[in-house]
């Protein structure tokens, strides 16, 4: 049995690391000289779209992250069921004006905040193809679940060197960092965490998700491709050892 990753990126350090940590080649976007046989076993890292024939095991095939990278797929099929709690959204720019706070996403495939714009009640909010409604957050967390067990947990906080340019949009490039042994998520939360991942039919995944003051769960989107370094790569490589074994 051969296994193989194969990445949405070819220039992805994250699945570089991992296919270190495993001893297990990436496959070529390019000029690549391996042709798949049915037995082969994939780790798809992030990719929604394959254009090679695929053997009949991918971890996290691409026709299931599709609708897990598209924010605004995201939010349709999270929205039509109860096992955990999203923030509202619109396609519509007039609802979305009467938001005390809304977020409009102009890109639906992006992250460290690319694309994001912040209005105010009352604000037209740019041209965009989702706005969801802010929701004030407590404590956020990136939750890691793979095969129906929660395998790491990352909380964001703010930078202790840095004062943040902006508390609503929390990236590393606003003064935000993932640190871990802090304070716990709540239970909700890690269950969330895993019914998201089993609700869109992966096999693993980083949650991003937030707690409110009220004690609510809102689960804000799900990577397919989440940045591996230190233990998170560590969780990530046993956990995938087991998986394949």
């Amino acid at each position: 049995m051969r296994q193989r990753i194969y990445t949405h990126n070819p220039f992805s350090r994250s699945a570089r690391a991992l296919s270190e940590y495993l001893d297990i080649p990436r496959i070529k976007h390019e000029n690549s000289r391996y042709f798949t046989r049915n037995s082969d076993v994939w780790i798809n890292w992030g990719a929604s779209e394959i254009p090679i024939h695929q053997p009949d095991s991918v971890i996290n095939k691409p026709s299931k992250i599709v609708a897990a990278s598209n924010k605004l797929l995201f939010f349709a099929k999270a929205s039509d069921t109860e096992l955990f709690r999203v923030p509202e959204y619109t396609t519509d720019p007039e609802v979305a004006k009467e938001w005390p706070t809304c977020v409009s996403r102009t890109l639906l495939r992006a992250s460290e905040g690319r694309g994001i714009v912040i209005t105010q009640e009352g604000e037209e909010p740019p041209e965009a193809p989702l706005y969801v409604r802010y929701v004030k957050k407590q404590r956020e967390y990136r939750i890691h679940v793979m095969d129906n067990e929660v395998i790491d947990i990352q909380r964001k906080i703010r930078d202790p060197d840095r004062e943040p340019d902006n508390w609503q949009i929390r990236n590393h490039s606003n003064g935000f960092i993932f640190v871990r042994n802090t304070q716990q998520p709540m239970d909700e939360s890690k269950k969330a965490a895993v019914d998201v991942i089993n609700y869109f039919e992966l096999e693993f995944g980083a949650v991003d998700l937030i707690e409110t003051e009220s004690g609510k769960t809102f689960v804000l989107e799900v990577n397919t491709a989440p940045g591996l370094e230190g233990t998170t790569l560590t969780k990530y490589g046993d956990a995938f050892r087991q998986l394949l074994a």
